[in-house]
């Protein structure tokens, strides 16, 4: 429009941008002799849209799948650490499940025994019931078992 002789305010109030937009996308055009942006320097991604929602896909559906089987069960040729860093970048990242502690046969029968003694009581008889797993709160510093 400028080179056809348009008046700079006239392309500044019929586009809704300003001056310096406009300034910044002449001189881009007459640079590149064209008004595209040039494509991004660095090295290129190794996983493609597709092959990334491939892999969300296989994590959803498998949530304790290793990255060894994801990258064999997509036949990505990429190295794991890179399907690690993007899993962590969507926010899905993996942790070894805490192992249960064994139950010996006598905590077996004393739970069976506290079952069958109250499982007769209807719902509201539970409310006031406090039950504290320690196994699922989380005080472990890292040690995998409690």
């Amino acid at each position: 429009m400028k080179d056809f002789g348009v008046p700079l305010d006239e392309i500044v109030a019929k586009e809704g941008v300003t001056k310096h937009a406009i300034f910044g996308i002449v001189r881009r055009y007459r640079s590149q002799i064209s008004a595209k942006d040039k494509p991004r320097s660095g090295r290129p991604t190794i996983l493609t849209d597709r092959d990334k929602r491939h892999i969300e896909r296989i994590a959803d559906q498998f949530p304790f799948i290793t990255v060894q089987e994801i990258k064999e069960r997509t036949g990505i040729s990429c190295h794991r650490s890179t399907i690690t860093r993007w899993l962590k970048k969507q926010g899905i990242q993996h942790h070894h499940a805490l192992r249960r502690p064994f139950l010996g046969p006598t905590a077996v029968q004393q739970r069976r025994d506290f079952a069958e003694k109250y499982h007769h009581e209807p719902a509201s008889y539970w409310y006031s019931w406090f039950f504290s797993d320690k196994v699922s709160i989380d005080y472990t510093d890292g040690d995998i078992t409690k």
